[in-house]
Formats: C-alpha cells, sequence, structure tokens
C-alpha cells in the first residue's frame, strides 16, 4: 500500500493518494518545509508509484541529492535526460533533493524545463528552505507544505525530534540518541546562559562549523511558551532561520538572535 511506511502528513498523503488513483499528476511538485520531516521519502515513493518500481538504476528516473551543491551541469544532463522518450513506455521521472542547493545558473537552467515540459515527464524538488528558489520555478510546481507531525503520531523520542518522524526514527538507535541528548543539553545551556557566554558560543560553533541546534532550540522555545513566556523568541528563531537560508552573515545572524532570547 502506498506510503504505508510514513508517519504523519495524512492529508498530504491522502491527496497524493488520489493523484495515483486517478491519474491526474501534474508535471512539477515542490515539497517543501522544516529537515527530517519525511519530504525526501514521501517524493521517492510517489515517483516508485508512477514508475511501478524503484527509482534506483531505473532508465527513466533522475535523482539529484543537493547535499552540497547542485550545478548548472548537472540540471543541464537533467534536462537531456527528460528530453527523450521513455525507455520503458511510460513516465519519465525525476527527484531534485535539497533544491535549494542549486546555484543561480542552474535554476535558470531548470525554468526553461519547467516552463516546457514534456507530457510524460514528472518532478518533484524536495527543499528546505523554498524561499532560496526563484519564484518563477515555485510558482511553475504545484506547491506542498509539510510541517511537523502531531506528538500522538510520532514514536517514542518525539521530545528531541520537534515533530520531525526522520530525527524520532534515528531516536531509537542508542549511539544517535546519546549524541542527540548532548545536543539538546547544548541547546538549553545557550538559551539559560548570559549574554556574553551565549556569543562565546556562537563564536566557537561558527569556527568549528558546527551543526546549529535550531529544531532544539525550537523544543525548548515552544516548552517556554507554554510556561507562559512571550512569543517572540520563537519569532526570532523563525528570522534566524530566514537570514541562515539567505546565506547572512551566520555570526551576526546568530548573535541577533543570541540578543532576543
Amino acid at each position: 500500500m502506498p506510503f504505508s511506511s510514513i508517519i504523519g502528513h495524512t492529508k498530504q498523503l491522502r491527496y497524493l493518494s488520489k493523484l495515483l488513483e486517478n491519474g491526474h499528476v501534474s508535471h512539477a511538485y515542490l515539497f517543501f518545509g522544516p529537515k527530517h520531516l519525511g519530504k525526501a521519502t514521501i517524493a521517492r515513493q510517489f515517483l516508485t508509484q508512477l514508475l511501478g518500481t524503484s527509482l534506483d538504476h531505473h532508465p527513466d528516473a533522475s535523482v539529484l541529492t543537493g547535499e552540497e551543491s547542485i550545478r548548472v551541469e548537472e540540471i543541464r544532463l537533467l534536462r537531456t535526460h527528460l528530453s527523450l522518450s521513455s525507455m520503458q513506455g511510460g513516465k519519465k521521472v525525476a527527484l531534485i533533493d535539497n533544491a535549494e542547493q542549486m546555484t543561480p545558473s542552474a535554476q535558470n537552467a531548470l525554468l526553461k524545463t519547467l516552463e516546457e515540459p514534456r507530457g510524460d515527464t514528472v518532478m518533484i524538488l524536495v527543499s528546505h528552505h523554498p524561499d532560496v528558489l526563484l519564484p518563477t520555478i515555485r510558482s511553475r510546481c504545484v506547491q506542498m507544505a509539510f510541517s511537523p507531525v502531531a506528538q500522538q503520531d510520532v514514536p517514542e523520542g518525539f521530545a528531541y525530534c520537534a515533530g520531525r518522524p526522520g530525527v524520532a526514527i534515528r531516536l531509537q538507535e542508542p549511539e544517535y540518541a546519546k549524541s542527540a541528548q548532548a545536543v539538546m543539553d547544548d541547546a538549553q545551556a545557550f538559551l539559560d546562559a548570559p549574554l556574553w557566554k551565549r556569543f562565546t558560543m556562537i563564536e566557537s560553533w561558527v569556527k568549528e562549523k558546527r551543526e546549529l541546534p535550531l529544531s532544539q532550540w525550537e523544543v525548548s522555545l515552544h516548552d517556554r511558551l507554554a510556561d507562559g513566556d512571550t512569543a517572540a523568541p520563537l519569532r526570532a528563531l523563525g528570522q534566524l532561520r530566514v537570514d541562515l537560508s539567505r546565506n547572512s552573515n551566520k555570526q551576526l545572524a546568530l548573535q541577533n538572535f543570541a540578543a532576543s532570547v
């Protein structure tokens, strides 16, 4: 059964299942939302259903992961592949994960494909920061927003995963759970520290290029909100996410956040 292994996202999965049933599939979709929600997993499963088999090594499937950057040359190769006739006589599909990693020239190259799609192609872009994408790219995709899932839908470990199923699943691994606890402790220590110490921690994090505990801050700030604190710190965290997605000065963005919580 499609999507049977997915945690949460009932509304989105119901919509995608109906598309598979009636065949009214659009040429391009944009799945967006915070990391570790399962967006790429859902995209893979949807495209797998369209093909009738796994995307791996399939002649009519293309996958770009965007772990660091997606260059214009990669998009040009994708465009060429999608312009060819289907090898299996069915759909041609493409998945671009971490789509915000496309360079400006890569985005412009992709836009040409979105403007003139072939009738047998389906593309899904997955992005944690859709605001980095060109507005013209976003406007040519059916956009689907994904949010942290409800507490009752997430397995044990919710306290540290902020509604992110991918994190909750990994928290069942002892080593990962231990590491996650350490990150949560650091995040809490940062929020409890005086401003001068927060700035010192920020300097160390930036210098060491450490991953920021954004989701852990979100959990802690939500808890404080429940205890009666104002929502201003959560707004400050939201602004931090925007600043980081726009490649702003990382240290300055963190200092602004530190001064607001």
